[in-house]
């Protein structure tokens, strides 16, 4: 039977991590002073025109509200589970505290949390200039403090991580899975971590061709890249 104590702090684990996952997914507020119609013909006659951005050609910047109701039913399955837990019903429950993964759900929903945290740091230190979509807009200027002073692109390291949290918070470890189903949880969190990784390290480079390209940013962003070599990790990578 899970006690009173450790209901809460599952439930309220899950619950902040849902929150901020939802929050640091969620399209900055502010509305994007994109380029005009002139200044995109000017910049398809210089040689510029679109940047190459698979992440939307793939249709992920717009399926925010797909894996946001996802999430809710989800984080319910998890209070159900808990719930149940607390009021002395499910024998899984009790395996599940005894095997350890009750600790270990709760690093995923911290490591959930703090992904989210940092997508939200991104957006109030980029402002406007936050965008789902690649694109360099008007009065843009690169960005070098808050945590791009540390890395270059930490939105994307806050995804990863956020993305790591989520993967094993609610697969292998999540209170609702049985033991005969942990370890087909156990490789699609790793299968979707892998992905996941893939797809920003193309998302890096497609970023980073964009930048350089720029006549408004492209030697402000050279400088920026021999300043902080690092893209995700300081020192690592």
């Amino acid at each position: 039977m899970l006690s009173n104590l450790d209901f809460a702090i599952d439930a309220l684990s899950v619950i902040t991590a849902s929150g901020l996952l939802i929050a640091g997914t969620t399209p900055p507020a502010q509305a994007p002073s994109v380029k005009s119609k002139a200044e995109k013909e000017a910049d398809k006659a210089k040689g510029n025109g679109e940047p190459e951005d698979l992440i939307r050609k793939l249709g992920l910047t717009r399926l925010e509200r797909i894996f946001h109701a996802l999430l809710l039913v989800l984080t319910a399955l998890h209070i159900r589970s808990l719930w149940r837990a607390n009021h002395g019903s499910g024998r899984s429950l009790e395996l599940w505290v005894e095997s350890k993964d009750q600790g270990r759900y709760r690093l995923a929903c911290a490591l959930a949390a703090a992904g989210g945290a940092g997508r939200l740091w991104c957006y109030q230190t980029l402002g406007k200039s936050f965008t789902f979509d690649l694109a360099v807009q008007s009065g843009q200027k690169v960005i070098t403090t808050g945590p791009y002073a540390f890395v270059r692109h930490p939105s994307y390291t806050a995804i990863l991580v956020a993305v790591l949290g989520a993967s094993f918070l609610h697969g292998p470890y999540a209170p609702y899975t049985t033991p005969a189903w942990r370890l087909a949880a156990l490789i699609l969190a790793v299968v979707n971590v892998t992905l996941t990784g893939a797809l920003v390290v193309r998302r890096m480079d497609d970023e980073e061709r964009m930048m350089l390209k720029s006549e408004q940013l492209g030697k402000d962003y050279l400088d920026y890249m021999v300043k902080t070599p690092s893209r995700l990790w300081p020192t690592a990578y």
